[in-house]
């Protein structure tokens, strides 16, 4: 009962947090919009002494100046941006009449390179904001040679890295403890055993991504985030004012979820348990 109670204390406290953050975000529309008006506008990409630590407003295709890279894995990653996903082959469901096992999602690490619009070299904090919406496939062969490589089954298009060697086998009718290990058979040494991990990326992708418009700070030669607006990439070319627009909208957005998710919250801590009925009591 009293583990109860707590769990019902911590939920009221999260639904509070989340609407909290709900109101901030519409307290805090103004003072965005004022900071933007700010912004200096600039047609060109081009760095002036005038605009050295203001804030302004490109736009422009990124090019590439360094490719982004997989320390852990040693893979050199074609892209200004990539995000890894993780995954481990683990047992899911071990019944007297089903055992299941599943690749189940295991965390992301975010990878950069480094890139530029016009005289403007992009900080990471503005890189942080592009988007990764495409499936990473040009690995570079040498630098794969000690890996596999496998598309996941049901027509996944993600192609997935494996560290340790090994094949994947997708075939549900073989029995997990019954795989053969022969010198000759090693294609049967099948991937998806407990424990097994895999790896696989998206990134973003010039080729399905054209120009962006940015706001930052110019430090130097860097566009670095302003503080208070967080980091600001929009696909296209956008004006000023489509630029305040956008960014409205996307903080009403962001604060109706807050305000949704804080209300489900707080109603599963008021909610009361249901009674059991006379007939379960006497059971």
């Amino acid at each position: 009962m009293k583990g109860l109670k707590i769990g019902k204390i911590i939920l009221l406290a999260l639904g509070a947090v989340f609407i909290a953050l709900g109101i901030k975000s519409i307290i805090d529309i103004p003072g965005q919009e004022k900071t933007l008006e700010t912004a200096v506008y600039l047609d060109e990409p081009r760095v002036l002494s005038e605009n050295e630590g203001k804030l302004v407003i490109i736009h422009g295709k990124p090019e590439m100046t360094a490719p982004a890279y997989d320390y852990e894995l040693k893979l050199t990653l074609d892209t200004i941006k990539a995000y890894r996903y993780r995954e481990i082959y683990k047992r899911t469901e071990d019944t007297e009449e089903k055992i299941k096992w599943e690749w189940v999602a295991d965390g992301q690490t975010t990878f950069l390179g480094k890139a530029r619009i016009g005289d403007f070299d992009l900080d990471e904090s503005i890189l942080s904001a592009f988007p990764t919406e495409s499936h990473y496939k040009d690995f570079d062969q040498e630098e794969t040679k000690y890996y596999n490589l496998f598309y996941e089954s049901l027509g996944s298009s993600d192609l997935y890295v494996l560290p340790d060697g090994g094949y994947y086998v997708d075939d549900t009718t073989l029995d997990p403890y019954d795989y053969s290990f022969t010198a000759s058979g090693l294609y049967e040494r099948a991937w998806n055993h407990e424990g097994a991990t895999a790896y696989r990326y998206r990134h973003y992708d010039p080729e399905k991504n054209g120009e962006h418009t940015i706001v930052g700070i110019q430090l130097g030669n860097r566009l670095v985030k302003n503080e208070k607006l967080g980091s600001i990439v929009k696909s296209g070319v956008l004006s000023k004012d489509q630029i305040i627009s956008s960014d409205k909208t996307g903080i009403i957005g962001g604060a109706a979820a807050f305000f949704v998710i804080g209300a489900v919250l707080v109603w599963f801590g008021l909610r009361r348990p249901r009674q059991k009925t006379a007939a379960k009591k006497a059971a």
